[in-house]
């Protein structure tokens, strides 16, 4: 099977839609070709705008913040599981989980499918979605994987803060706003989601991606 890179990122744009309580976002014309030979911009970013990392100190005070990340949990083979049948009817549950515990290794990096990112850039996208338990959380993160990558544009709408710390807590790494796992042919690729090396950050955009094929990355 030939290599193929699948770009699981959201896009961002000037003045996109965003969550009621996140920051805007904005692209400034900072210099242009005509006046001074060549284009650039000023970018007005939220740390957790778009697809994006959540680092500990997004919730704990005294937590990792996004440039101390360990970049190997970023980076690495990664198990997708298919939820895309349950979008938006409830949050996931450990018994939806469960019966793939044998796959859920320490250092597993687990992206969980459910299409919710077609519904961007509606309104819906950031007020109807279902999340993570806090159930689900608490027993994930008893498993020490590494990472968890989700379609939503947060672990949960409404239990955020216990969510957040039953992963956060133990340095694992959230990825929100992921989009286009169902392009993916193979439920085991090689992922990469890095942050931006912004020091004493909570969070940051990422360019995610995934690659089937080849021999990964």
């Amino acid at each position: 099977m030939a290599t193929r890179v699948v770009d699981l990122s959201l896009p961002l744009s000037h003045e996109m839609p965003v969550h009621p309580e996140d920051p805007r976002i904005g692209f400034i014309k900072f210099a242009g070709i005509e006046t001074h030979g060549c284009n650039m911009t000023q970018l007005v970013l939220s740390s957790h705008g778009g697809t994006h990392v959540d680092s500990p100190y997004h919730f704990i005070e005294s937590g990792t913040s996004v440039d101390r990340v360990a970049l190997e949990k970023c980076i690495g083979p990664a198990l997708v599981m298919d939820f895309s049948g349950m979008a938006g009817k409830r949050d996931l549950v450990v018994s939806d989980l469960a019966p793939r515990e044998e796959a859920l290794t320490p250092g597993t990096r687990l992206l969980l499918r459910t299409d919710w990112y077609k519904r961007f850039p509606k309104p819906e996208y950031y007020t109807a979605f279902c999340g993570v338990s806090v159930e689900l959380a608490q027993w994930l993160a008893e498993r020490d994987i590494a990472l968890i990558g989700v379609e939503t544009p947060a672990i949960h709408p409404k239990e955020y803060e216990a969510v957040h710390k039953a992963f956060l807590s133990r340095e694992i790494v959230i990825v929100e706003g992921l989009a286009n796992l169902d392009a993916l042919t193979s439920e085991r690729v090689t992922f990469a989601a890095l942050p931006l090396k912004l020091e004493g950050v909570d969070g940051s955009p990422v360019r995610a991606v995934a690659i089937e094929g080849g021999e990964g990355l």
